[in-house]
Formats: C-alpha cells, sequence, structure tokens
C-alpha cells in the first residue's frame, strides 16, 4: 500500500552522489529504507516521510512530489518540495 502511494504521489527520490556510499547495492537500500517510510493519511491529508540516518554526509535527497488539488470546480497542478534540498538524515518530516 505504501509503495503504491508513493507512485501515486509522483514521488521521486535520489541519493546523489553515491560514491561515499560504498557499492551501488547501498544506494538501493537508503532508496527502499525511504519508501518503507512513506506514509500517507488520507483522512488527515498528511503525508510522512524519514531520509534514512545511514545517508551519507555528501549524499543529497531530491524529493518530489506532485499531483492536483481541487479548486472548487476545477483543479490545479501541485508540486512540492522542489526546492528542498537539506532534508536531516534519520528526521521525519510531515
Amino acid at each position: 500500500m505504501k509503495r503504491l502511494l508513493a507512485l501515486a504521489l509522483g514521488l521521486l527520490l535520489a541519493c546523489i552522489p553515491l560514491a561515499g556510499c560504498g557499492e551501488e547495492k547501498t544506494g538501493q537500500k537508503l532508496v527502499d529504507q525511504f519508501t518503507e517510510s512513506v506514509f500517507y493519511d488520507p483522512d488527515e491529508g498528511e503525508l510522512r516521510f524519514t531520509v534514512p540516518k545511514d545517508t551519507p554526509a555528501d549524499g543529497v535527497w531530491a524529493i518530489l512530489c506532485s499531483g492536483r488539488l481541487r479548486m472548487g470546480d476545477d483543479f490545479m497542478s501541485w508540486h512540492g518540495f522542489q526546492d528542498v534540498t537539506g532534508w536531516e538524515p534519520g528526521v521525519s518530516q510531515s
């Protein structure tokens, strides 16, 4: 369910550079940890996630959310977190 929600919200993420992570598998492990942390409560309209605490010091997460907001009878495109790069590893965000 969480993975479906992450895809439905158009969540795109990356940990760059991965050179400090050692192996490429470590990068996938971080992505998996992030994906498992994603939670959405439709009743409260809250999206919550945690950047993995094992993210290397030189790692940068680009987290993008997009969707449509109902504005009366119309819809508006919404893009969140576009300009945010200072995600603190191990801290839950909402």
